[in-house]
């Protein structure tokens, strides 16, 4: 095995000077090995590796340990790949550190550090943002801020602005004596360096995973990927670069799907077949919560699931899967076309109306914020739609997801988040959700939380509420139980969900948050007023929203709570998306004339005094009218 190792100071390591270094076993001459570093070597953090994880505590110490003196600083570990070029296989943490804090030092004082090229392949822009001080609201306003943003494929920004400002501030903090002292103990530092070439990359994984002295501890991640690199270390180093820019592509995408979170479901989806299904739960830390037996070992509490894999197929698979399953999701949200898929789907039989709403439902799950019922759209790709062959009965499950994610949304707590994960870990994940879905569309469809607020990627905006509430509508409308079964009317959801005449109109807090009236005899003045503040927040709710035609919906406009009852009423029926719809209208004009209030502004003379009219009947009335709604429309 043509492995090297060197003791050498931080400086050596990381400016740029040619060096050579002989070391011998001591055995004979003969033994002797050359080590060359050249004047241009660059080092890299390859493009599979996993984000950076120090914090701002790991930074204080490294700093407050150095302002004691000279000290090792652990073991570096480098593919060599020629001798211009060096990957860090283990080290990332401390050298991305070891070279801001050498940055930070440049900024503050006179010295120039001549330092190699460091390149970082999951955050290529890595130093353009640094230049930012990787804050995002300078980021923002820069010309080049979406390749800076889109260039960070692990996310990482926030971390990397966390340790940037610990170490300015202590930096700072010293005085020029003590950041002199300061700055030669880092250079003189020593650190252990592993080299091996490209060759023995396959071995140089052992090293990664048993090395004891670790900061940060490895993950399930980290085992993933040492079993994948066994196996051909090239192949599947390009691979999981592969799979983490797919990740990267879905949330650039907009989808709200963590990267965490995401590998979490994907292993929660697939790894208990290879378990021999023991796992009844699984928690966030993938590891087992009690001791498992499996092909006759007993693998104790708190040991990483992955840690009992033996099957080798398993790591092959799930790089492949990964990506795949990312892609999807991309290719979902986007509206893609997806022929590949839609074809096995219409050999199994399914027609236009089927294929139509599962696309449609499962962008729709996307488009939603919670990340809980995603993990059903992965199972369903990666047990059905990833499938060679698939079945028209394995397809229909799409529709048993539509409804648990959607009630899910809305009434779920945290025992569904448990037992929605129970179900995709067991063999016959189907037939148990199929079960809980039944279960849950009984005990939550009539308590539906209208009030609700609606968010996109964290934040409530005037249209993050827009998608939600058409499907609560779909579902009371279309879904059919019958002999402990749900059906859809496919035509008539498909006809629904696909239908762009029909748009969300924002019906009772106005999406401008301005209101439109007019007063005097005959109402013959027109004026406006801003929505009281208390009632903004309510605009991202379900309860706001109806599905009216484009032109009904651009002719209501800011239009007072009355006056769009009262053009609403003249139009009928014809102008709603639904049947349900026009049903939900009715009830709000019932909420409406129950709760009363509503000025008369044909009495008033001034704009002033019509403005205290409807600020007051705003103020006092129109969440009363809101509640009243909520409650009528539950056991629609």
């Amino acid at each position: 095995m043509d492995n090297s190792c060197l003791m050498m100071t931080v400086k050596d390591l990381l400016e740029k000077e040619s060096r050579i270094y002989r070391i011998s076993s001591g055995e004979s001459d003969l033994s002797e090995k050359t080590i060359t570093l050249s004047q241009n070597r660059t080092y890299s953090i390859p493009a599979y590796q996993r984000e950076i994880r120090w914090t701002a505590k790991n930074v204080n110490i490294l700093i407050n340990d150095l302002c004691d003196g000279k000290k090792f600083l652990g073991t570096i570990l480098l593919n060599k790949c020629n001798d211009n070029n060096f990957e860090i296989i283990d080290g990332q943490q401390r050298i991305s550190v070891f070279v801001l804090i050498l940055k930070a030092i440049e900024r503050q004082t006179s010295d120039i550090f001549n330092l190699c090229t460091f390149s970082n392949k999951t955050y290529e822009c890595m130093f353009e943002s640094l230049e930012l001080n990787f804050d995002v609201n300078k980021i923002m306003a820069d010309p080049n801020a979406e390749r800076y943003l889109n260039s960070d494929v692990l996310e990482q920004r926030e971390r990397f602005e966390e340790i940037w400002k610990a170490i300015c501030e202590k930096l700072t903090s010293m005085t020029p004596g003590e950041l002199s002292r300061f700055r030669d103990n880092l250079l003189y530092s020593e650190v252990n360096i592993i080299f091996a070439d490209d060759s023995n990359s396959k071995i140089y994984v052992d090293y990664y995973l048993d090395l004891n002295d670790k900061s940060v501890k490895l993950d399930n991640i980290d085992i993933l990927k040492a079993n994948l690199f066994r196996i051909n270390y090239q192949l599947m180093s390009n691979q999981w670069a592969d799979v983490q820019k797919a990740i990267k592509g879905f949330r650039v995408a907009g989808i709200n799907y963590s990267i965490a979170t995401y590998y979490y479901h994907y292993f929660a989806c697939v790894v208990n077949k290879y378990l021999e299904y023991k796992l009844t739960k699984l928690k966030t830390d993938l590891k087992f919560t009690n001791n498992t037996v499996i092909g006759g070992h007993t693998f104790e509490s708190g040991t990483d699931i992955l840690r009992a894999v033996g099957n080798q197929k398993f790591f092959q698979d799930a790089v492949v899967e990964l990506k795949a399953g990312a892609d999807f999701l991309n290719d979902a949200y986007k509206r893609e076309s997806l022929n590949s898929i839609k074809g096995k789907m219409r050999a199994a039989g399914c027609n236009n109306h089927t294929i139509d709403c599962t696309f449609e439902i499962i962008n729709a799950i996307l488009h939603n914020d919670d990340e809980v019922p995603k993990i059903l759209i992965l199972k369903y790709f990666l047990e059905v739609l990833n499938k060679n062959q698939i079945t028209k009965s394995e397809v229909k499950v799409i529709f048993y997801i539509y409804v648990y994610s959607v009630l899910f949304n809305l009434t779920a707590s945290k025992k569904e988040s448990a037992k929605l994960v129970r179900v995709v870990i067991s063999e016959d994940w189907i037939s148990k959700l199929k079960k809980i879905t039944v279960d849950f569309y009984y005990s939550a469809i009539d308590k539906i939380d209208y009030f609700k607020k609606i968010t996109q990627n964290g934040k409530v905006t005037k249209t993050s509420g827009q998608y939600l509430p058409k499907h609560i509508i779909a579902i009371k409308e279309f879904a059919q139980m019958q002999n402990n079964c749900i059906t859809f009317n496919e035509n008539d959801l498909r006809g629904y969900l696909l239908n762009a005449s029909y748009t969300a109109e924002h019906f009772f807090i106005n999406q401008s948050y301005m209101i439109e009236f007019s007063f005097g005899t005959n109402h013959s003045i027109g004026t406006t007023m801003v929505l009281p503040k208390k009632l903004t927040k309510y605009i991202s709710c379900p309860v706001n929203y109806l599905y009216i035609t484009s032109n009904s919906n651009r002719d209501l406009d800011n239009k007072s709570l009355k006056e769009k009852i009262d053009m609403l009423d003249a139009w009928g029926e014809s102008v709603f998306a639904s049947d349900m719809d026009y049903r939900h209208f009715q009830k709000i004009k019932e909420a409406f004339e129950e709760v009363g209030g509503f000025p008369d502004l044909s009495k008033c003379t001034t704009k002033n005094s019509a403005v205290r009219a409807m600020r007051k009947y705003y103020n006092e009335n129109l969440l009363e009218v809101m509640y009243s709604y909520a409650e009528k429309i539950k056991n629609i």
